[in-house]
């Protein structure tokens, strides 16, 4: 699948733009997380503050002092704000808990006790002026106080022991002569019925399981202390006593159990700290006071504290509080982060889109012009490339620009060279045609004549191809020549006393071979490569001007020596001076059988020993010089890059 430029660089860009906002998003978490653990600590140090207040609080004394527990004893009255409807029904008592009495929590007997012939299901709410109770008994026969008697205690009834806020005690009987509203009445110490207690109400209403009896207590008359028993009685002939179910005997204020409630002194305590809520309860899992309400699913900050008494822990000390200051910050930061975010985006995206379409742009400039540089015919015509900035870009079309040219130099020379060779060519092959023909038509002229002419000819020939076959068995005796470490300047010696002897018209002049210069290669190939660059010296001297061959050492990064063989005549062209080293190339006139590979051969050898070779223009224009740089001893047993 191809995939645009514009969309590679989307890629690392993408990652980093996501990369920039986390980096910030987490920045944030973080500072908000220490906001949320400070807020934490000030919650801590107000529950601190306020738990002391509350174990000092006489409402808590008896929550506190209480050493055992017995849930059916210890009764709770959950907190409701009502109002109640007193009508007997249940349907105002949804979600209140409830506790069974049973066989267990017999408090009188005075017969066997029968499986499913009492039971009482009790629920108890408070609120601040009331406390309500709803009492569903089972039982199997109802037995209502006769209308001519004066009893209460012959008869089905509730008895109810409690304390009055000064602690005092106080015994109330329920018993009806028929379903409806209740009637209470104080009991007497010996549990006589001494008159109505207006402050508890209530209704009885008979049930299919036995009767339910709804009341309401005022909180003038609670303590806190609370006891209740429902007696049963079923013969209507004798009206004994049978037993007795509840939370334990109400004979007495010593037997009633605590009561607890919530009370409305503790929640204005708990309400006056200003917080979202605040719960205190006891160990057994009861609210003791309460202020506050939590609404919406919003995230709250919550603390808690054990509050004790005496060295002994009673009660739990809960505080929960929106994270206002907090939640605010958090929403100007997230609105910040997302308003950075877009800015970022949209700036980012701009200055991506910018880049990439210019970037796409210039390589669809540089691919049409690499296309264009190429004809029909496979010619290379280099296109100057726009290398106005500096970059990897700019270096890629450069690159293809300079191949650009060396490809169509290579072609220009390759051209020139079958030129060359088809005129080389042309005359010898035009010779031994011509002597041929004269030969078969016949004439005067003696024959040898012309059989020489045609010989003439073909030696042309074999020397042209012998020279065209010189640079590959060149080659091939480099692969076979041995290496070896030898004194240059002692080679250069020799050669001399021979060039001496073959040009004698010609001086030479060699400066620099009083010492030793060791180099690595093959001494004949190098003599070859000297042979080359002197003949190239002698053919273009002017008369009577020495040929000087100058040996000295280089010193660079890598030692080596300079080999410069310099005469004087005409000057080269500055483009000619790198174009002569390639093959078929020469700057001769007239007709020989110069093909211009002498100094390609010659720079076949200087490369093959790790060497350069060039020529250029004398600095006083009189000439021209040819320089090998080769490097001195190598380590190495091959000399070919």
């Amino acid at each position: 699948m191809r995939l645009p430029v514009r969309a590679q660089l989307s890629l690392p860009f993408t990652i980093l733009l996501l990369a920039l906002v986390w980096l910030r998003y987490d920045a944030d978490r973080a500072l908000l997380a220490e906001l949320e653990a400070l807020q934490r600590d000030q919650l801590l140090a107000s529950l601190d503050r306020v738990a002391p207040m509350l174990v000092a609080h006489p409402l808590l004394l008896d929550s506190a002092e209480s050493r055992t527990f017995d849930a059916h004893r210890d009764l709770y009255a959950t907190y409701h704000p009502g109002p109640f409807v007193i009508d007997g029904l249940a349907d105002d008592w949804e979600g209140v808990p409830t506790l069974r009495f049973g066989s267990e929590q017999l408090t009188g007997r005075n017969e066997a006790w029968q499986p499913g012939s009492l039971a009482v299901e009790l629920a108890m709410t408070a609120n601040e002026a009331y406390l309500h109770l709803f009492l569903d008994v089972t039982d199997d026969v109802v037995l209502y106080r006769d209308l001519r008697s004066l009893s209460t205690q012959r008869n089905d009834h509730i008895r109810i022991t409690l304390s009055d806020p000064e602690e005092r005690s106080r015994h109330y009987v329920i018993a009806e002569r028929g379903p409806g509203d209740v009637t209470a009445h104080v009991l007497s110490g010996t549990s006589r019925a001494l008159r109505r207690e207006p402050e508890l109400s209530g209704l009885w209403r008979e049930t299919p399981r036995g009767y339910a009896v709804e009341l309401r207590i005022h909180m003038e008359l609670i303590g806190t202390r609370f006891a209740f028993e429902v007696w049963d009685v079923d013969n209507p002939e004798t009206r004994d006593l049978r037993f007795a179910v509840g939370s334990g005997p109400t004979g007495g204020a010593a037997n009633g159990g605590r009561l607890t409630r919530r009370h409305a002194a503790l929640d204005e305590l708990l309400g006056a700290q200003r917080f979202d809520r605040m719960k205190l309860i006891d160990d057994h899992g009861r609210t003791l006071a309460a202020a506050g309400s939590i609404t919406g699913d919003e995230t709250r900050l919550e603390a808690s504290v054990r509050v004790a008494r005496s060295g002994r822990d009673f009660a739990t000390l809960t505080v929960q509080d929106a994270p206002t200051r907090i939640n605010a910050a958090r929403s100007r930061a997230l609105g910040r982060l997302w308003a950075e975010l877009a800015v970022v985006c949209l700036v980012g995206i701009g200055l991506w889109y910018l880049i990439a379409t210019g970037m796409q742009q210039r390589l669809n400039t540089l691919t049409r012009r690499i296309r264009a540089a190429v004809d029909g015919r496979g010619r290379v015509s280099p296109i100057p490339p726009d290398a106005t900035l500096n970059d990897e870009v700019s270096d890629i079309a450069l690159a293809l620009h300079d191949a650009e040219e060396r490809i169509a130099r290579y072609q220009h020379h390759h051209e020139g060279a079958m030129r060359q060779l088809a005129h080389e060519l042309r005359t010898p092959i035009s010779v031994v045609r011509s002597s041929l023909e004269a030969m078969r038509m016949g004439g005067d002229v003696d024959p040898k004549v012309y059989v020489e002419r045609a010989s003439s000819g073909l030696d042309r020939l074999s020397t042209l191809l012998n020279k065209l076959t010189e640079a590959r068995r060149l080659e091939q005796s480099l692969e076979a020549g041995d290496v070896e470490i030898f004194d240059l300047a002692a080679v250069l010696r020799g050669c001399v006393a021979g060039y001496r002897s073959a040009w004698p018209d010609t001086t030479f002049e060699l400066t620099g071979t009083g010492e030793a210069f060791s180099v690595t290669g093959v001494p004949e190939v190098l003599a070859q490569l000297l042979d080359k660059l002197v003949a190239n010296a002698v053919s273009f001297h002017e008369s009577g001007t020495p040929i000087r061959i100058t040996l000295d050492r280089i010193d660079t990064t890598e030692p080596g020596v300079r080999l410069t063989i310099s005469n004087s005549g005409p000057l080269l062209e500055t483009e000619q001076q790198a174009a002569l080293f390639d093959p078929m190339v020469s700057t001769r006139s007239g007709e020989g059988d110069h093909l211009g590979l002498g100094l390609y051969i010659a720079r076949i050898i200087a490369e093959y020993h790790g060497g350069s070779i060039s020529l250029a223009n004398r600095a006083d224009s009189s000439g021209v010089d040819a320089i090998v740089g080769l490097p001195g001893v190598r380590l190495t047993s091959r000399l070919l890059r």
